[in-house]
């Protein structure tokens, strides 16, 4: 961890104007074995990739999830999100699914970044709850409540190469509204 290494992750800042964004919405148990499984959330977000760009508003650039608390102990609500040019018509839907929108604010954003073959890298998969998270991501959150950043939401965002293809993954926080 951050205080007994005494290592600063590699935390940088940005400032990002506001974002506008689209996701679907579900519910998971924590405890539930297929989690880790990314098909279904890989198949919600080509759906809602789609979708968008039928509507004339299609993404404009990585996508990421952010986790938030559910009604019950043992569940989690999952946001597979989109960020998209215009806000999202209030008219907009897509069967079969729960939809979120709205527009992150002008912020500024304290973000780590880790490479696509460092998060690949054996994190002990076979232990017990699952997969361990990586250590920079470990480090960001002891670094901001070191910090004395108060935040709401981790965001976990795809970096795109320009075919689309993701080759980081950075795990970004609202410091700033």
């Amino acid at each position: 961890m951050l205080a007994e290494s005494g290592q600063q992750p590699d935390v940088k800042t940005r400032h990002v104007g506001p974002t506008h964004w689209a996701a679907i919405s579900t519910t998971v148990r924590v405890a539930d074995d297929d989690i880790d499984d990314a098909d279904w959330a890989n198949s919600d977000f080509q759906m809602l990739h789609t979708a968008l760009s039928q509507a004339g508003n299609p993404p404009i650039g990585g996508w990421w999830t952010a986790i938030d608390p559910a009604d019950a102990a043992d569940e989690v609500e999952v946001l597979l999100s989109w960020p998209v040019r215009e806000p999202v018509p209030k008219d907009f839907s897509l069967d079969g699914v729960e939809l979120r929108t709205g527009t992150l604010p002008d912020r500024t954003e304290a973000f780590v970044r880790t490479e696509i073959d460092e998060v690949e890298d054996d994190l002990l998969d076979d232990t017990a709850g699952g997969r361990l998270l990586h250590p920079k991501y470990l480090d960001f959150v002891e670094y901001l409540d070191k910090n004395g950043h108060q935040f709401r939401q981790l965001r976990q965002a795809a970096v795109l190469h320009d075919e689309g293809v993701p080759v980081a993954m950075e795990i970004t926080a609202t410091i700033n509204p």
